[in-house]
């Protein structure tokens, strides 16, 4: 069951940060489940428009969790594996982390009516593009900043970003 469990978490993140990017403007894709290996679970980009970069794109990998510590910022403990791949400076598109809190009850994960759907709890983003070589063998902490939750507005400000050549 908890197997079950995961999957569906790991599903819903998906479904949330297409939620925001589509709402944003922007196209999602599912890379290839051989992919998965590479550390992207879901990629964000715009077909054309101006700047230095044209079509602008952003790799993700999502991890989902009931448990978020009231601390801030709050850590997560990240396989190497992950940690390796999203901390490398030689991946052309940007890479972040984005950390899914979903409700416990997964009854409390969305709601419907004809005037809203409602996804509950939040998500929050991390570049780690950049930083040290972990020292660990199999986990390594991370500190996620409560004042980035994955919105419309924080995935604009990421692209705008990209599209003039920088990195989030």
């Amino acid at each position: 069951m908890i197997e079950l469990t995961n999957d569906l978490k790991s599903e819903f993140s998906i479904a949330y940060v297409s939620a925001i990017a589509h709402a944003g403007g922007y196209f999602v894709q599912l890379p290839n489940r051989m992919r998965d290996g590479d550390g992207v679970d879901i990629e964000i980009f715009q077909r054309g428009g101006g700047g230095v970069v044209r079509g602008p794109r952003l790799d993700l990998q999502l991890k989902a969790t009931a448990k978020v510590p009231e601390t801030d910022p709050f850590f997560i403990d990240l396989p190497l594996k992950n940690y390796t791949e999203l901390i490398s400076v030689d991946h052309q598109v940007p890479r972040i982390l984005v950390v899914m809190q979903v409700p416990e009850d997964r009854a409390d994960w969305a709601t419907a009516s004809p005037e809203q759907l409602v996804l509950r709890q939040c998500a929050w983003w991390l570049s780690l593009r950049g930083a040290n070589d972990s020292q660990n063998d199999a986990t390594q902490r991370v500190w996620v900043a409560k004042k980035n939750v994955f919105s419309m507005t924080a995935l604009e400000a990421i692209m705008t970003k990209i599209r003039l050549g920088g990195f989030p």
